[in-house]
């Protein structure tokens, strides 16, 4: 039971949040806060105030107008102020990150009478570097020779070095906070990476730079806050490593996961391995330019001198048997880059002679990248000693010099030892096997290789670094049931048995406020060709240029086709996904029904979710096909065939639940508020012709 303090704080916060903001109580949001709450009271501390048995994880799906995240956010940072908890909210979409963070906590700040701070986390990919930017500027100027901390690709340039000048000026005088997104003219992804640190190359409190570290600044507003906001990736990114890292640790936090259909595919994205071929070869020539000027380095410290040889031996090693792997995998691929995916499986890995002769050139490549990770670990270790120790052999210049370089590199073969671990790893009997496959990568004239192996089912994982340790866990999202159980996300996410199971009901009467038809000139998607034809007739036969309309397709290929079959007038009032940002479609689309245009949308999966168009921003809603994965993909196939082979039947047990939660997530643009009314078109006859 909860304490009579804390339940009355609860109580007290929803009700004067409603007055307050002159609100009346939602039926299911009552619900949610009250679920939440027994929740919270089954949990039992010990004499350090952490959780002593196996409770505090509530499962709920709470439908579109719940009111979910006031729901969450009351019931929990009530009860975390009160037992000295950290709130941990994350979510998969910037859309509702940025409706939590600028929206739903100040209102709660303001009108519940909880006294609380939050703050935004994210990854220091986002944040700029200043070591990195004044190396940079340097470089430009000629007046560092530390080329090897960036790529090949740098040139010097006038508007470049201004650019730079101009963001550490912006940053000094307080203009900019050195964030990604906060930087207001345009910067190439590549421009950007030169100016951001990874883990390892990042010194830390050594940095000259530390005391105005935009990252560190950031992280230090992350320790005072009592509610944090993340993402699903940054999330799994903590934990993984143990938690604490980033965000506050397991054993004091109480996550909120929002959007949690999401939460096995996001782990299984986390826990893949990757190594790109141009890439990895990329990396070990940068490390053979740097060798000579290394060397010297190396050679003032006795443990370093030691590794010298065998370290720049590995490296020729690798190098060698990465250009044998190059050669055996454009023999297996073929040179045409139609075919982006080959999957390799334990029966191809013994039949196949190709893939055999791969498998053994993995295993090569396992020990000699493992032992260069290591040397490099050592050669991190020594210079950050030199730092901030005295008399040391290594000047403290030369450490400062050398460690981003060392970092980067050691960043980069880390990846490269865990995809020769991952991908050479005896799949145990019984239990899922991983996923091993080489993707064909296009990108304008670059072609590239990556050999990729990733885990099938993300339950152990999940149970390992998320569930067991953490104080609590709320898991939220509109869609996380299929057919009113709540299995598939238990079985993908491995969510505990002692987790409590809640369905709350959406207050909208969707009978009466949504009209959902299959059209006569519908056909089977399957039919490629004829469905393409009928989702182009249907725009004239079924939409209306006046109206505020939405198609969204499974295929950019289709959308494409169907846009470039259209009449000019369609053309022109069409927004299409990927010709301008996400954010400034939708106000282009808003901007136009409220000059009472008309407006259409073209949009893929991301457009399926997280996308708010409510009222007459959106009427008319068609969705192509019953959005199914693709067939291709190797996580999917790899897990269907396993399931295959112990009897199940993955077409049922996964494709259709899947599919099912993907289409629910797509209807659920249309309504947005109790007063909501629209049409749903989909264009794919197989709803009523399969089973």
């Amino acid at each position: 039971m909860l304490p009579e303090p804390v339940k009355t704080s609860i109580q007290t916060a929803y009700r004067d949040f409603l007055k307050s903001k002159s609100l009346k109580p939602r039926l299911g949001q009552k619900q949610m806060i009250a679920h939440i709450a027994r929740v919270l009271g089954e949990i039992k501390l010990n004499a350090d105030n952490l959780r002593s048995n196996d409770a505090g994880i509530a499962v709920v799906e709470a439908g579109t107008g719940t009111g979910k995240t006031v729901a969450y956010l009351i019931g929990t940072i009530a009860y975390a102020l009160a037992m000295k908890k950290k709130v941990v909210v994350s979510t998969a979409t910037i859309a509702l990150q940025e409706q939590i963070l600028l929206k739903d906590l100040p209102d709660i700040q303001k009108h519940s009478g909880l006294k609380f701070s939050y703050a935004l986390a994210k990854g220091r990919r986002r944040y700029v570097c200043l070591f990195k930017l004044d190396q940079l500027i340097q470089l430009h100027q000629g007046v560092s020779q530390n080329n090897a901390l960036f790529e090949d690709h740098l040139t010097a340039d006038e508007q470049e070095l201004s650019k730079l000048n101009n963001m550490l000026l912006m940053y000094g005088s307080g203009k900019w906070n050195g964030e990604y997104e906060s930087w207001e003219e345009e910067i190439q992804e590549q421009e950007w990476s030169d100016l951001t640190a990874t883990h390892q190359e990042c010194t830390r409190h050594r940095c000259p730079h530390y005391s105005n570290c935009a990252l560190y600044k950031a992280r230090e507003k992350l320790e005072d806050a009592d509610v944090i906001v993340a993402n699903h990736d940054l999330l799994l990114s903590d934990v993984s490593m143990g938690g604490g890292t980033i965000l506050s640790s397991p054993k004091d936090t109480i996550y909120i996961i929002d959007e949690g259909h999401h939460l096995a595919a996001k782990a299984l994205d986390h826990f893949a391995a990757e190594l790109s071929i141009k890439g990895t070869q990329s990396s070990l020539d940068q490390a053979k330019k740097i060798q000579a000027n290394l060397k010297t380095v190396m050679a003032l410290d006795d443990n370093l001198h030691k590794l010298c040889e065998p370290l720049f031996k590995n490296i020729q090693i690798a190098s060698e048997y990465m250009l044998g792997l190059r050669y055996l995998l454009e023999s297996m691929t073929g040179n045409n880059y139609e075919s982006t995916t080959i999957r390799i499986t334990k029966e191809t890995l013994a039949q196949d002679s190709q893939q055999h002769e791969m498998a053994d050139q993995m295993g090569m490549l396992k020990p000699v990248f493992a032992q260069i990770v290591s040397a490099f670990e050592s050669i991190q270790k020594v210079l950050k000693e030199s730092l901030s120790e005295q008399g040391n052999e290594i000047s403290k210049e030369q450490a400062e010099s050398w460690l981003p370089v060392t970092g980067r590199l050691l960043f980069r073969f880390e990846a490269c030892s865990y995809l020769c671990y991952s991908f050479t790893k005896t799949d145990p009997e019984g239990k899922p096997p991983q996923a091993r496959w080489i993707d064909k990568v296009v990108f304008n004239e670059f072609n590239d290789l990556h050999v990729k192996c990733s885990p099938i089912v993300a339950s152990g994982l999940l149970d390992t670094v998320f569930w067991q340790p953490s104080f609590s866990v709320i898991l939220t999202s509109a869609t996380l049931t299929v057919g009113q159980k709540f299995d598939q996300i238990a079985n993908r996410a491995g969510i505990p048995d002692s987790a409590h199971f809640h369905q709350v009901e959406s207050p909208f009467q969707y009978e009466r406020q949504v009209r959902f038809s299959i059209p006569d000139i519908a056909v089977e998607a399957n039919k490629v060709e004829q469905h393409t034809q009928s989702i182009i007739q249907a725009m004239d036969e079924v939409l209306e240029q006046k109206n505020s309309n939405m198609v969204l397709f499974s295929s950019r290929k289709q959308m494409n086709e169907v846009f470039n079959a259209l009449s000019d007038s369609w053309q022109e009032i069409i927004l299409k996904q990927n010709q301008k940002p996400k954010n400034i479609i939708i106000a282009e689309h808003q901007k136009r029904i409220d000059n009472e245009e008309g407006s259409t949308i073209f949009g893929l999966a991301s457009f399926a979710e997280g996308v708010d168009l409510p009222g007459n921003y959106l009427t008319h809603l068609m969705i192509a096909k019953i959005p199914f994965a693709t067939p291709d993909d190797p996580i999917s196939a790899q897990l269907s065939q396993w399931i295959e082979q112990n009897g199940g039947n993955p077409f049922m047990s996964i494709t259709v639940p899947d599919a099912a939660i993907r289409l629910v997530q797509a209807c659920g643009r249309l309504i947005r508020s109790e007063t909501d009314t629209g049409y749903i078109y989909l264009m794919d006859q197989r709803m009523v012709t399969k089973r």
